[in-house]
């Protein structure tokens, strides 16, 4: 058995995107990132000292339990999680910590709760022993971020804030996952407005393959998972 050393998507190459948004990060004091994930992007931003406060969420709490309970001290992640354990919290209605390392960690290719990783599916593995390490080394840097599990339209009313918005990329076809029997597709039309609207008050930085045609593409890296991630704002009106 092997364990799928997930990061977080942008681990490679969050560090190229974070002198970028340093350069529109235009004086604000709070970051707000809706869309954490794993938090390649934010563990580097706030290691940057760019902003005095930090809120990170997203839709699924076991996540945001994981980012808060371990920056804190309060989950150790396990060494060894058998298949059996696997397919238990698969279908747990509680979120908990252990189920979103687990879903991610002991996923097939870091997609929630895929299918149970055995050696040879992943390419990328870590020993058992020195993954949990190095991702709690970089998750206990987070411990001064407020966390919650919130959908990104809860921040509709937010002014003179710096957001970074990282969402279910259109081409990748993804969704709002808690487990198998809860899905919730991802309305890409619905954020690009929320974005437009939001741009209005704060900075806004979006992550993406495309955008529409009102946002300018402000960064570029070679993906690999389907496409050129892209880094876009909202064209400035003349």
């Amino acid at each position: 058995m092997g364990i799928n050393k997930y990061y977080g998507g942008k681990h490679r190459y969050a560090s190229k995107m974070i002198p970028i948004l340093e350069k529109y990060s235009n004086g604000h004091k709070m970051y707000i990132e809706p869309f954490c994930g794993w938090g390649s992007v934010l563990s580097m931003i706030v290691d940057k000292n760019i902003f005095e406060q930090h809120i990170a969420s997203d839709a699924n709490e076991s996540v945001v339990m994981f980012l808060y309970e371990t920056s804190q001290g309060l989950f150790v992640p396990p060494t060894d999680v058998s298949e059996e354990t696997f397919e238990t919290l698969k279908c747990e209605k509680t979120p908990s910590a252990l189920q979103a390392f687990v879903g991610i960690c002991y996923s097939f290719e870091g997609i929630w709760f895929r299918h149970y990783a055995v050696n040879g599916d992943p390419k990328h593995f870590a020993t058992r022993e020195q993954f949990p390490e190095k991702l709690m080394r970089r998750i206990t840097k987070l411990k001064d971020v407020e966390f919650k599990c919130a959908k990104y339209q809860e921040y509709a009313d937010f002014e003179g804030c710096f957001f970074y918005l990282d969402p279910p990329y259109k081409k990748r076809i993804e969704k709002y996952k808690y487990n198998d029997d809860s899905c919730i597709p991802f309305d890409t039309d619905e954020f690009w407005e929320f974005a437009r609207k939001l741009s209005e008050k704060n900075t806004v930085i979006v992550s993406e393959y495309e955008a529409p045609d009102d946002f300018e593409e402000i960064w570029s890296n070679s993906g690999n998972r389907g496409g050129k991630e892209k880094m876009f704002k909202l064209k400035v009106q003349t």
